[in-house]
Parts: C-alpha cells; sequence; structure tokens
C-alpha cells in the first residue's frame, strides 16, 4: 500500500462565480469533486467571483459552504472590485493577509489592494510575508498570490510592450500587463527565505499547458522558490483548451508532487503530474 503524503492540499483558481452558468457549475463540479479526495486543506488562489458584490451570496452557496477543509484564499483583483475589505471579511472571513500552519507546512496568502489587472499587494506585503516565514523556519512555505511575479510564468511578461499572443486574441482585446506590481519585492523577499518553496498563482486564464511567445509555461524556479501557475476554474477563456482542472499537492518528506485532477471526468491526467525536491538541490 502506498505511504499517504504528510499533507495533502488542493489548489483552484479563477473561479469567477457570476460570470457566466457555465463558471458557476464548474465551480459547483469542482467542489463535488474536491469532496471526493482524502484533501487536508483547500487553497483558492483568487478571482472567486466576478468582479460585482452580489455574487458573493452564490459563492457561498457553491463554495463556502460545501467546504470542510481548512480554507485558506487570496483575494484576487475581482473580489477586490466586488465590496474590498468589507465584502471579503464577511464572506471569505479572513484578512487579505492570512496565514495557516497545517502539519509540515506554512501557507502565507497576500491579497489584491486594488482592482486593477497589474494587481497590487502592496509594497509592505514582503514584510509580513517575512514575519510569517521567518517565524515558522522548520516549516515549508507556501505563498498564495493571485498575480504572478513578473516573467515567471505563463503571460507574466510585459505582453503590452510587445504584444505577446496577440495572434490569439481579437483586436479589440490586446494584451494588457498581468504581472503583480510589486513584482520586484517579491522577488526579493522570496530570495530572502529559505523555506519559501512554492509560490502558487492564477490570473493569467491558461490551461495548465500553454507558453507565451517569451517561453513561459506552467512551472519556473528562481532563486529556490518554485512559481507555479494553474488554470481558471471560470470567466474568460478564449485561448487553450476547455477549462475542467485544479491541481492537488502532495508533501512527502522528500518531495513534492504536484498532480492535475479532471474535475468533470474524476479523473486525473498523468502527463501533467510532476516532482520535485522537497528544498532545492545543492
Amino acid at each position: 500500500m502506498a505511504r499517504r503524503a504528510e499533507l495533502v492540499f488542493a489548489y483552484i483558481t479563477d473561479l469567477h462565480v457570476g460570470y457566466d452558468d457555465v463558471s458557476n457549475e464548474k465551480t459547483a463540479a469542482a467542489m463535488a469533486d474536491l469532496a471526493r479526495l482524502d484533501i487536508d486543506v483547500l487553497c483558492i488562489g483568487g478571482d472567486l467571483v466576478d468582479f460585482q458584490e452580489r455574487h458573493w451570496v452564490l459563492c457561498r452557496e457553491l463554495v463556502f459552504e460545501r467546504c470542510r477543509w481548512p480554507m485558506i484564499a487570496s483575494r484576487g483583483n475581482a473580489d477586490f472590485a466586488a465590496g474590498g475589505d468589507e465584502a471579503w471579511l464577511r464572506y471569505v472571513g479572513q484578512p487579505a493577509r492570512w496565514a495557516l500552519s497545517f502539519g509540515p507546512v506554512h501557507f502565507v496568502a497576500v491579497g489584491a489592494m486594488n482592482d486593477d489587472h497589474r494587481m497590487s499587494v502592496g509594497e509592505d506585503a514582503g514584510e509580513f510575508i517575512k514575519r510569517e516565514l521567518k517565524g515558522q523556519r522548520d516549516k515549508l512555505g507556501i505563498v498564495l498570490c493571485h498575480a504572478p511575479v513578473k516573467d515567471t510564468t505563463f503571460w507574466s511578461c510585459a505582453n503590452r510592450d510587445d504584444m505577446c499572443l496577440a495572434k490569439l486574441l481579437s483586436p479589440d482585446n490586446p494584451p494588457f500587463y498581468l504581472f503583480l506590481a510589486e513584482s520586484a519585492m517579491m522577488a526579493a523577499t522570496l530570495r530572502e527565505l529559505p523555506n519559501a518553496r512554492l509560490f502558487l498563482t492564477g490570473h493569467v486564464h491558461n490551461d495548465n499547458r500553454m507558453k507565451c511567445d517569451h517561453g513561459y509555461g506552467q512551472v519556473y524556479e528562481a532563486d529556490g522558490t518554485i512559481h507555479i501557475v494553474s488554470a481558471n476554474i471560470g470567466g474568460w477563456a478564449a485561448v487553450g483548451r476547455e477549462r475542467r482542472e485544479y491541481r492537488v499537492f502532495e508533501i512527502f518528506d522528500d518531495r513534492i508532487v504536484m498532480r492535475t485532477r479532471d474535475f468533470l471526468d474524476g479523473t486525473w491526467v498523468e502527463e501533467l503530474e510532476q516532482t520535485f525536491p522537497l528544498w532545492p538541490e545543492k
């Protein structure tokens, strides 16, 4: 019998509840599929709702009332637009900066402080991450941030300047910046923290397979931190494959296994499974 990981957590992102019926149906399907799995923690990468405060009521029904695990969520720009701090606290029940320790892992979430696609988490967010991870030096640090650090994963490039992937878009929908406004600060913060191992994002609405014209894809490692972007469940999906997947991470004492789950079929996407050393190889 295979040995169970020390910790198993699911990562879902960009639900965009309220965007359309498909987004709502896929959110419900993802939550139903999660209930079939043996996970310990649910992590949500932001944009739970689609820009309007009225969608939080449906999100509570589709997500929060069906969540039977400890949960930590990173606020996205669409969530900020949907009522700011007051609505986020009322429905999600966590501050925009929040941390959760579970087993060998310390999760840290930093959330959006604006509703721009070039999302801000505030220049002092790095100090929050440092306090949390320096205070938990014996634990694996996992940072949740809706938007990616510039020039790491898919479409985190200066795409507005060189029109990266413009060929896939209509002329009235040109590329625009999708990287974190404080990218330099965040990169420096992660570089300073030897236990900051995973940096999990969404925001760019890819399909878990795509690469942009710069060659950035799903995984990028820098200074010991593995940056991973995951596909949206709902919302805009005009490029790539149908959105029907989320990630599951298994933390063992010597490795991290990232698996991708097709929540409509209830199957694992074996070709997307990846394994990383628990700590950077010296």
